[in-house]
């Protein structure tokens, strides 16, 4: 992994994470407020690369999706649930495994992040009737995969609170991965919410902004394949 390049990226969100960071360990780590801790957790998960590239896949998919489909909205809950299986998962496996094993488990899936921002990109260029009818089943396992994409620093805040669902009743052993996902996707939900408010669905529908857009999306996940190459491969 490119070590410099991660932390140029990392520090152009201090502004956001530095307070966050300090709000969390001001009651050290709200190691009695698990759900207040987790919330702050996801979001200043959010902000380190491997989610960052998470939220540019996702709004890039959801935009192309206004183009056609009438009730977009569910191609946002699909990235939602994908993401929230993904989380799951991973802290299924980190509960029932050995920590070690994981880390390297994901060091090889974050190899695989280009390759496969590069075919989500395919798809854009080959889009046919039969993948749009299949959209809301097809975000769910793109946002899976993604999901599965985290840098070391997103790692290590999944472990802050996961001892917490140990030791918590069998409801919030449940209900803190949502949290954390609920907050970490709290970028998506926002544009979600302005793309709705200001008809940007409507805009992309014009016939004079289709084709145009939809090769504008192809390329811009080529764009982010080529950012992945370079933060992990080099």
């Amino acid at each position: 992994m490119n070590v410099d390049l991660y932390n140029q990226l990392i520090g152009q969100f201090k502004l956001i994470t530095e307070p966050l960071w300090e709000l969390y360990g001001s009651y050290n780590g709200y190691s009695g407020f698990p759900i207040l801790g987790t919330i702050l957790l996801g979001l200043i998960g959010s902000t380190y690369p491997s989610q960052i590239a998470y939220h540019l896949g996702a709004i890039t998919y959801i935009t192309s999706q206004m183009r056609y489909k009438s009730n977009w909205l569910d191609t946002v809950i699909s990235f939602f649930m994908g993401k929230l299986a993904g989380v799951y998962l991973i802290i299924g496996i980190y509960l029932w495994s050995e920590g070690d094993w994981l880390e390297a488990f994901l060091n090889g899936i974050r190899n695989l992040s280009i390759p496969l921002y590069l075919l989500l990109s395919i798809s854009f260029f080959k889009a046919t009737n039969r993948t749009k009818s299949l959209s809301f089943y097809k975000g769910f396992l793109i946002s899976f995969m993604l999901s599965l994409i985290m840098d070391p620093k997103v790692f290590s805040i999944i472990n802050l609170f996961t001892p917490w669902i140990l030791n918590e009743s069998l409801f919030l052993g449940w209900i803190l991965p949502f949290l954390y996902v609920f907050a970490s996707f709290v970028p998506i939900f926002i544009f979600s919410i302005l793309g709705y408010g200001f008809n940007l669905d409507i805009f992309l529908k014009k016939n004079s902004t289709k084709k145009q857009m939809h090769y504008f999306f192809g390329f811009a996940l080529i764009i982010l394949a080529f950012n992945q190459l370079f933060l992990y491969w080099f």
